[in-house]
C-alpha cells in the first residue's frame, strides 16, 4: 500500500462528530404580556425542563422587569445557551423599564457562563437608554463568541 493509499484509508475511517443538535425553547408570537414573575412561569419551567438549551425565542411577547428577573434566574443554569432571539420583546414598555429588564436577562447569561453566538434584539425601539442595560453583557466573555448581533430599529 502506498503512502497515498494509506492516507486515503485513514481519511475514510475518520469520523467527524455531527453538529450538536439545537435545543430550542420557543414562545414566538404568543403576544404574552409578562408583567410579574408569575406571568413568566411557563417560560421559566420550559427553560428548566430543557437542559442544554441552546436557543431561547421570545419574539413578539412583552417582558417587564419582574418577569425578566425570573427568566434571567432560569437562564443561570443554561451554560449551553447560544442564541438569544429576542426581537420585538418590549412592546408597550416604558423606556425606563427596558434597561433593568435587560440587566436581569444579561445577568442570567453571564452567571451561566454561556457564550452567545447570536443576539437579536431588533424591533425593540429602546434607543440609547436600553443599550445601558446591555453594556455589561456586551463587554463580558459571554459575548466574545458573538457572530451576529442584530440591533436594527432600535430608536
Amino acid at each position: 500500500m502506498t503512502s497515498v493509499d494509506n492516507l486515503i484509508s485513514k481519511l475514510a475511517s475518520t469520523k467527524v462528530d455531527e453538529e450538536e443538535k439545537e435545543k430550542v425553547v420557543s414562545f414566538v408570537g404568543q403576544a404574552l404580556q409578562l408583567d410579574k414573575a408569575e406571568d413568566a412561569a411557563d417560560i421559566v419551567k420550559a427553560i428548566h425542563d430543557c437542559p442544554g438549551m441552546t436557543t431561547l425565542q421570545l419574539e413578539g411577547n412583552t417582558i417587564g422587569i419582574p418577569a425578566a428577573e425570573a427568566i434571567g434566574k432560569a437562564l443561570e443554569s443554561q451554560s449551553d445557551f447560544r442564541k438569544a432571539l429576542w426581537k420585538d420583546m418590549f412592546t408597550r414598555r416604558d423606556k425606563t423599564e427596558i434597561p433593568k429588564a435587560l440587566k436581569f436577562l444579561s445577568k442570567g447569561i453571564m452567571t451561566a457562563n454561556a457564550h452567545l453566538v447570536v443576539l437579536d434584539l431588533s424591533d425593540n425601539a429602546f434607543g440609547p437608554t436600553g443599550l445601558v442595560g446591555l453594556q455589561e453583557l456586551l463587554e463580558s466573555p459571554s459575548c466574545y463568541t458573538l457572530k451576529s448581533s442584530i440591533l436594527i430599529t432600535m430608536a
